[in-house]
């Protein structure tokens, strides 16, 4: 939304990938003890991989499909709208608060894992949260609260790693500015982590649904104010 206000049309995709690698860097830093744990149980590596394989099939298959017919303000807004009723309606979901105990995911199949990678190979559309709709599903499918939060960014770490890889194989390298991407970085560097830390809270106390407010306000008002100046 603000490269469409601010009139920046190329490279769109990749700049994004580029900011998500700040954010992949404040999820490091604020899981690193989970992260840790990873190499000790097998069960749980086994669960993200599970999870990866329909998130890294539709991203390589639709990628391009994407970014030609539905990388537009439009859609992003429309579809930040959509992300906004999943969120609401997450306070229905099943209550339970499952702190992480010594087996990690515990309450995580392998079933849930695979629906769980698929919600994330969805978020591909521009206005989908990926983080809001992990943990929704994982939510819906009555993981506890803090599994939720927990494996939906665990999970983003292969997932964004994937994407970046792939996107800077396709991008040329005159396409690179790296002042501008290192102030990106940056920025949703501190601002991540700022922002996962009050998104954890939430979670944890079941108001993740909250967010549905902040994607209806700005969805709205930024599609209204598209057709009058764009």
């Amino acid at each position: 939304m603000a490269q469409a206000f601010l009139g920046l049309k190329d490279p769109e995709f990749l700049f994004d990938v580029i900011i998500h690698l700040g954010t992949l860097l404040a999820t490091v830093l604020i899981f690193y003890k989970e992260i840790i744990k990873l190499f000790t149980h097998p069960r749980a590596i086994l669960l993200i991989i599970v999870a990866g394989i329909p998130t890294a099939i539709m991203g390589f298959v639709l990628v391009d499909y994407m970014e030609k017919y539905f990388w537009s303000m439009k859609e992003a807004c429309i579809e930040l709208i959509m992300t906004g009723f999943i969120l609401w309606f997450t306070q229905y979901a099943p209550s339970k608060k499952i702190e992480l105990e010594e087996t990690l995911f515990s309450n995580i199949t392998i079933p849930k894992a695979f629906l769980i990678g698929i919600a994330q190979g969805i978020s591909i559309f521009p206005g989908i949260s990926r983080s809001g709709l992990t943990i929704a599903t994982a939510l819906f499918l009555k993981t506890g609260r803090r599994d939720a939060a927990v494996f939906s960014f665990l999970l983003s770490i292969p997932s964004i790693i994937g994407a970046v890889g792939l996107k800077l194989l396709k991008t040329p390298l005159t396409h690179f500015h790296p002042l501008h991407f290192g102030i990106g970085f940056t920025t949703s560097l501190l601002l991540g982590t700022i922002s996962l830390l009050f998104l954890i809270k939430l979670v944890l106390e079941g108001k993740f649904y909250k967010f549905s407010y902040y994607c209806w306000i700005v969805g709205s008002a930024a599609l209204i104010a598209s057709y009058y100046f764009l």
